[in-house]
Parts: structure tokens; C-alpha cells; sequence
């Protein structure tokens, strides 16, 4: 059989291989060796390095390239956003909404604010005499209602009694003793008369010395009968005003001393609540300049405001029973800022003479550390736009009708609270107009220039 032809590898021009030469494969090919020597060794050497330096090159100057396509490409992207483009609303349904015809008006602002119940008097009841309590009145009890005159405390008088006794001898013994040395001091003027004698008499002979100090154990002893008189009125502790008993520490039996603590007792006719203002809600209202005057201070009589001040009046609700309200006014604000809250703090009373409070909410129902709700009647702003605050959109943003179309506008609020937004009614300042189109209904995707139609438009209450 023929054997295929093997393609010849020797190299041209070299037909044959000699005995003593070896074949080597290198990359370029095979290189023939003589003897173990290499003919082309210093070419292929340096062909060797110079592929070396050529792909060091490579590896070094590509990551620059790289980064400065990259750079090339970001400054292309940003120097040539993308525009969107803007689709007509030809195609569009128009969009059904609600809207509110703004009016401008005249609005009382009211400021909220919360407070604890306080009792305007209260005191702490101290024996003025010692001694054993022998009664207390059925209303001194922890709770317990009083009026005023009304004797709470019984301490035995009997000893004052007898010390009252021992007083009034000793003034009648002072009082003859004085009747006594004035005859004297008469009789001695008379007798220095009948001796003729020239010139006025001296002190020690009319008797003047012995006179003056029978008018002072006259004095001294009046002042000690009064004194016992008046311990001996002290033995009843009286109510000084219409309240109740907040804690008592003693009971019939006990024997007290004097300055030992009985009970702590409160004013019910009149109550106050303190209650914080912060910075803005300041500028809207007005607090009086001078309190009630001082003839008024007293609680057995009602207040009567004083003409020359206005008095912001109050309205209480209670927390937990919201159908039961109250009615006060603020009376006067304390003299600094708080440093903690940064808040100025106004007193309210609550009196059971204000003839708001009527059965239906009784004064009684109010009591010692009760939390309350306040809506503090201040400033009345003219001219204003009335905006629920929920169509306050991205801060001070609302939507308004024009041409059939949605529109944004700017407002700069002059009040908010929970409820409502004012703002004012010039056009200058905001672009509002009177009986512009307020949208009411949420639009939660709509852009502006988009067309409406108005299916409830109502009047701004």
C-alpha cells in the first residue's frame, strides 16, 4: 500500500538533515541546532523583549483609555439630557372635580392648648393654740365640701376659759389701781394748793410717776385678757371660704400642738389652669395688662372684669367626658418665658359665677389635677381666605380652576391649625381672588394644564 505523503517541515534551501543536528520547535517555527548551538539566539532575543516593553505598553495605556471613553461618554450624556416630550390633552378625558368659591372674611382665630386644674386658694391649716380635738364637723373629710364659717376643728377650751378669767381679775385689779393713784394725784394737787406755797409742784409730789405706771398695768393687763379672748376664739378652726378637704392628718382625740399641720384645704368658687402658648399662637392673641383689681381678689364676691381690659374668654372640654364644657377667661400671663418649653404661659379661670356654666355642666364635675382641653378666643383677622388644610398640597401648594384647567398656586399662610388654613385675601401677595375655584377633591397624579370639570362647586363657609 502507498503511504501517504507527510508535508516536508525542513526548512528551504535545506534538503536534508545531517546526523549530528537536532530539531527544536519554537514558536516561530523550527530552528534548526548544530551540535547544541543556537545560530539565531541574539535576534531571537531581542525580538523577545521588544514583544515584552510592546505589551507592558498594552496593559498600562488601556485602563487610561478606558476611563477616558468613559468620562467622554458621562460628559456626552449630561451635556444632552433627555427632553420629555409632552403629549397633547387632546386625547384626554377631562377630569371631574369639587371645588370650594373662595370669600374672603373676617375669622376669629382659635388657639388650642391644654392644662391641669389648679385651685386659685389654697392653704394649709395650723393650729394658732395647743390641746386635745374634741369635734370636727361632718365635712372634714378627705374629699369633703365646706362652706365658709363653717368650724371645722374643735380643740377644748377650758383652759382658756379659766386663763380668760385669771386675765379679766387681773384687768379689774389694774383698773382700780388706776382709779386709786389718779384720786391720789388730785388730792396732792389740792394739798399743795392749800399750803400756798409759790411756783408749780413737782412730778413725785402730784403723784405723776405712781400715776403713769398704773396706767400701764391697765394696758398690760387689757392686752393680756385680749390675748386669751383670742385664744380662746382659736379653739374653733373656722373655714376662711367655700372648698374642700384635700389630705387631713388628724381626728378627734388627738392632742396637737401649736404650728402642727391639721389638713390642706382648697377654694372651689374660682379655679385656674395654666396653660402654654407658644411663640406664634402669641401674635394672635391679647393678653390683659392688668388683672382684676384688687377689691375683686377676694372669692366671696363674683369678678367683674374691668372695663379697660379685655379678657380672652375660654372654652373647657374634658378629655374624657367631651360632652362637658366650661367657660373662663384669661386674667393675666406670668412674667417670663419658660426656659425649658420656650413657651409663655397664660392663667385661665374657671368661676362658679360665670353664668355659661350653667346645670348642664356642673362646676363640682370639675376637679384637682384634671387634665383639660382649652380654645382660647384670640385676635379676629380681616380679609381672609378659609382653606381646609387638607387641600394644602406640597407645603404651600393648593389647586385652583382656571380656564378649565388645573393650576397650582403658592399661598403664604397666615394661620394654621388641625383644620383650616388663612391666608390672606390680596391678590399682591398670594394671587387668590375673590370667588376663585378652590379644587376639594384629592388628586393624587394630576399635572398642571390638565382639563376639569366641575361637577360640585360650593360657597366658602
Amino acid at each position: 500500500m502507498d503511504q501517504p505523503t507527510k508535508p516536508d517541515a525542513r526548512p528551504s534551501g535545506d534538503a536534508t538533515t545531517s546526523p549530528g543536528t537536532t530539531i527544536h520547535a519554537t514558536t516561530d517555527g523550527v530552528m534548526p541546532h548544530e551540535n547544541g548551538s543556537n545560530q539565531n539566539g541574539p535576534n531571537q532575543k531581542m525580538q523577545g523583549q521588544k514583544m515584552l516593553r510592546q505589551n507592558k505598553l498594552i496593559s498600562i495605556a488601556l485602563p487610561f483609555a478606558i476611563i477616558l471613553v468613559s468620562l467622554l461618554v458621562s460628559y456626552l450624556f449630561f451635556a444632552n439630557p433627555p427632553v420629555a416630550q409632552q403629549k397633547s390633552n387632546r386625547g384626554q378625558v377631562p377630569l371631574k372635580i369639587n371645588t370650594l368659591a373662595l370669600k374672603a372674611q373676617d375669622y376669629p382665630i382659635v388657639i388650642r392648648a391644654y392644662g391641669i386644674v389648679k385651685p386659685r386658694f389654697e392653704a394649709t391649716l395650723i393650729p394658732q393654740v395647743a390641746g386635745m380635738i374634741v369635734s370636727t364637723s361632718e365635712n372634714f373629710l378627705e374629699g369633703g365640701s365646706f362652706q365658709k364659717g363653717e368650724t371645722l376643728i374643735t380643740i377644748d377650751d377650758r383652759d382658756y376659759k379659766n386663763a380668760l378669767i385669771v386675765a379679766q381679775a387681773s384687768f379689774t385689779q389694774a383698773e382700780f389701781r388706776l382709779k386709786e393713784e389718779q384720786a391720789r394725784t388730785d388730792q396732792a394737787k389740792i394739798n399743795w394748793q392749800r399750803l400756798g406755797k409759790k411756783g408749780a409742784a413737782s412730778e413725785l409730789v402730784l403723784r405723776l410717776p405712781q400715776l403713769s405706771v398704773a396706767q400701764a398695768a391697765l394696758a398690760s393687763a387689757q392686752a393680756q385678757m385680749n390675748q386669751t379672748q383670742l385664744d380662746l376664739e382659736r379653739t374653733r378652726i373656722i373655714a376662711p371660704y367655700h372648698g374642700r378637704v384635700l389630705t387631713k392628718t388628724v381626728d378627734v382625740g388627738q392632742v396637737i400642738s401649736k404650728g402642727s399641720v391639721l389638713a390642706s384645704i382648697y377654694a372651689t368658687d374660682t379655679l385656674e389652669i395654666r396653660l402654654p402658648i407658644n411663640n406664634q399662637q402669641l401674635q394672635f392673641l391679647d393678653i390683659p395688662s392688668k388683672p382684676y383689681p384688687p377689691n375683686q381678689q377676694s372669692s366671696q364676691q363674683p369678678p367683674q372684669p374691668s372695663i379697660d381690659n379685655h379678657y380672652p374668654q375660654v372654652t373647657f372640654r374634658s378629655s374624657s367626658s367631651p360632652s362637658l364644657q366650661w367657660h373662663g377667661e384669661i386674667i393675666r400671663a406670668e412674667g417670663s418665658i419658660d426656659i425649658k418649653s420656650r413657651q409663655l404661659f397664660v392663667i385661665a379661670e374657671i368661676s362658679q359665677f360665670n353664668k355659661l356654666n350653667d346645670s348642664s355642666n356642673p362646676f363640682s364635675a370639675l376637679k384637682i389635677g384634671q387634665f383639660i382641653a382649652a380654645e382660647i378666643q384670640g385676635k379676629v383677622l380681616p380679609n381672609v381666605f378659609v382653606i381646609p388644610r387638607e387641600n394644602l398640597y406640597k407645603g404651600n401648594s393648593i389647586w385652583i380652576v382656571k380656564d378649565d384647567k388645573l393650576t397650582t398656586q403658592k399661598v403664604q399662610p397666615l394661620w394654621k391649625d388641625d383644620d383650616i388654613v388663612l391666608v390672606r385675601g390680596d391678590l399682591s401677595e398670594n394671587g387668590l381672588s375673590e370667588n376663585q375655584q378652590l379644587v376639594t377633591t384629592p388628586l393624587l397624579s394630576a399635572v398642571s394644564g390638565r382639563h376639569v370639570v366641575i361637577v360640585n362647586s360650593e360657597n366658602e363657609r
